[in-house]
């Protein structure tokens, strides 16, 4: 559900570790593929303070 992957962004973004999250909580690999690559670079870039080019450039591993 949208709620589910916004509730994990946002856990994954503050820096809630895996071993914290609650049964269920998708992984940064599946919100990338229910987000899109663009979006979850966007995400990412706002929780890490990143310029959205920068955060699109570790998304993709370059």
């Amino acid at each position: 559900s949208a709620a589910r992957l916004l509730g994990a962004a946002a856990a994954l973004l503050a820096g809630t570790g895996a071993a914290d999250a609650p049964a269920g909580t998708p992984t940064a690999v599946e919100l990338r593929e229910h987000l899109g690559e663009a979006a979850f670079a966007t995400a990412y870039a706002r929780g890490a303070g990143l310029p959205r080019q920068r955060a699109l450039a570790l998304v993709d591993g370059r």
